[in-house]
């Protein structure tokens, strides 16, 4: 993070990660408005082993707005008037390694999201103006790829799509 901030791209985050790392401008807080250019951003607390923001950033020359979260294994707020989606699908339970431990699937459970979950969330949420879905954080060892981009886009009936993990998107 401070290398990133070294080269003068702007962090926006809670205290307590500014902190750990050593920076303290850019603080957001849960539910907060903050803007940068055209874009009004919304942080809002997610469940993770830390604490952790997903956003909703809207583009006030569009209209369109965008829901970001990853590092969660559940959202308790209810979104509506979305148009595309860029969250974190990270391992199916039904196809979970069975030789794992239990320190790492407890760690698992207590920070990601499960496809199941995901679905759960998706279909909590009214998503009539959303275009599109991306799907990323995802766990080679424990995702089935096609699998969650499947179960998500039938679940949905929205163009759902995989952010690669060395970049791209198929």
């Amino acid at each position: 993070m401070n290398e990133i901030n070294r080269h003068g791209i702007q962090i926006y985050s809670g205290f307590e990660t500014l902190e750990k790392h050593g920076l303290n401008n850019n603080v957001v807080g849960n539910l907060n408005l903050f803007k940068i250019g055209t874009l009004n951003i919304v942080p809002f607390s997610v469940e993770h082993d830390v604490p952790s923001f997903g956003y909703v950033i809207a583009s006030a020359f569009t209209g369109e707005q965008l829901l970001f979260a990853t590092d969660t294994y559940f959202i308790r707020y209810k979104f509506a008037n979305l148009t595309h989606l860029l969250v974190e699908c990270n391992f199916d339970r039904e196809t979970l390694d069975p030789d794992v431990n239990d320190k790492y699937l407890e760690r698992v459970f207590e920070s990601h999201f499960s496809l199941q979950d995901l679905v759960l969330m998706l279909k909590a949420n009214d998503l009539s103006k959303v275009k599109k879905i991306w799907l990323c954080h995802l766990s080679e060892n424990n995702l089935d790829f096609e699998k969650a981009r499947r179960t998500v886009q039938e679940s949905t009936g929205i163009p759902t799509y995989l952010c690669l993990k060395n970049g791209g998107v198929e």
